[in-house]
């Protein structure tokens, strides 16, 4: 995707430094933020920089997007995603010889970022990685954060369990050492109705239990992003003249369907929770709400007049945003519905008991 940079680049951006987008320019944020955790993908961590080895700096994407060739540009869009669709990173980046310690040495180098830049009573940095769980394009994605030094050996992923419920188990044995933590539901809008169910990931009904554990391992959801609102929709909020702002209901997978409006949207899963706790006396989905970025640049994304893009080779360019530089259709071109969207707030509260 033309990413070369590191989280400790990442740190220097979000405390107000200059660096380098993978599209060839220089960016920086116009405010530094009070406190941020870069959330790379627990998946084949670092798999990709090892196979790389020493070319693992190159980057051809700068070059070919400043040529304004939509043939180059479009070529080099095709053969980077027909190369890495789904199945290829099983493909090679599982037969990697001792993947486990690149995985190790990669979530090692963030820790150490993490505790070089953070600067109490200044900037506060977190610990943490993204579990990207995608069944049949689904996406079940959380962000784990940890509080403090005390963290997993190893990140627990979607290649071991596309099951939340199986990431809770393993953060709940976390926090039973000491080791405090939670994970963030994000981009419930692109989950087909799978990420605020009325059914267990097993197709189970949700009893008391299952709604305690939700609580204690997820206690605040994603409403806003880099790939839409997952706060609420028309067919949901048909009265709210907002419900239609920034949505993006395309799920990803190969064909690109429109996703389930129901069980997507967190407005929705606290309607449900009240409804379970009326009826059922207990209630699921009881949590504050958080905007996320979802950048892939190591950035922010938040700025409307400062936007440069969730990721390099898609919209890392003002000719890639607008869709001039592509001889694509736009079914096959999602990143136009993307747009610059949440930052976060740390004055969060749980939703009222009843």
């Amino acid at each position: 995707m033309g990413v070369r940079i590191f989280p400790d680049d990442a740190y220097r951006y979000f405390k107000g430094g200059t660096i380098s987008h993978g599209a060839g320019y220089a960016v920086r944020a116009k405010r530094p933020i009070d406190f941020a955790a870069v959330t790379d993908h627990a998946e084949f961590l670092g798999a990709p920089r090892h196979l790389a080895g020493e070319n693992a700096a190159e980057n051809p994407l700068p070059e070919i997007l400043a040529s304004g060739n939509p043939v180059k540009i479009n070529w080099h869009w095709l053969y980077s995603m027909l190369t890495n669709k789904n199945e290829r990173p099983v493909e090679v980046y599982g037969a990697i010889e001792g993947l486990n310690d690149v995985t190790r040495a990669a979530w090692q180098e963030t820790i150490s970022s993490v505790e070089a830049r953070n600067d109490p009573g200044r900037f506060t940095t977190f610990i943490a990685y993204e579990y990207t769980s995608m069944p049949g394009g689904q996406n079940l994605h959380r962000n784990v954060i940890f509080k403090g030094s005390g963290v997993i050996d190893l990140p627990f992923s979607s290649i071991e369990s596309e099951n939340p419920e199986d990431l809770w188990s393993v953060l709940e044995k976390e926090r039973a050492k000491g080791n405090d933590n939670l994970a963030i539901p994000h981009n419930g809008n692109t989950s087909n109705g799978l990420m605020y169910d009325r059914q267990t990931y097993n197709r189970d009904e949700l009893n008391a239990q299952d709604a305690a554990r939700r609580m204690a391992n997820e206690p605040i959801s994603e409403i806003f992003q880099v790939k839409g609102s997952s706060e609420t929709h028309p067919e949901l909020s048909p009265e709210d003249p907002f419900a239609s702002h920034e949505l993006f209901t395309t799920i990803f997978n190969p064909a690109g369907d429109t996703g389930k409006v129901p069980g997507s949207y967190a407005r929705d899963a606290l309607r449900t929770g009240l409804e379970y706790g009326y009826k059922q006396g207990f209630n699921p989905y009881q949590f504050g709400v958080i905007g996320s970025s979802d950048s892939h640049n190591g950035t922010m994304a938040d700025e409307e007049d400062n936007f440069h893009g969730k990721q390099p080779l898609m919209d890392g360019s003002a000719g890639q945003r607008l869709g001039e530089v592509f001889l694509l259709p736009d079914s096959v071109r999602r990143t136009g519905q993307w747009g610059s969207q949440g930052l976060a707030n740390a004055g969060l509260t749980r939703s009222p008991d009843y």
